[in-house]
């Protein structure tokens, strides 16, 4: 083994790298509509304090293809946390047919495009 060949061995990307390489993934999809849902508060410089979101729990990035919603919340890994507002966020999509989908990898997202592109 050469020096270096493991400087990654055990790494575990972040929620906002996942993301990232979500997105460069769906970039090059053709027949979708894509974008990464900011829901973090915002802050106040002001008052120096920070404001809640107004879109607690709405998924991480949202895609439409032939008209259907699909919604992606990225986590780190499958024993992250999904808090209560993402559960009631998707409780909504799924009432009104939309798609819901948590995922930790672009791998993932790869099978769910293959699936409903075919």
């Amino acid at each position: 083994m050469e020096k270096g060949d493991n400087f990654l061995q055990g790494y575990e990307p972040t929620e906002t790298e996942i993301q990232s390489a979500i997105c460069k993934y769906l970039e090059v999809v053709p027949n979708i509509f894509f974008w990464r849902q900011n829901t973090q508060g915002t802050y106040d410089p002001r008052s120096g304090r920070w404001r809640k979101s107004k879109s607690p729990g709405v998924s991480d990035i949202l895609m439409v293809h032939k008209g259907k919603l699909y919604c992606f919340e990225v986590k780190k890994n499958s024993k992250s946390p999904v808090r209560d507002s993402q559960v009631t966020f998707r409780q909504n999509i799924e009432r009104v047919e939309g798609k819901y989908y948590i995922v930790w990898s672009v791998e993932m997202v790869q099978d769910i495009i293959k699936e409903i592109t075919k």
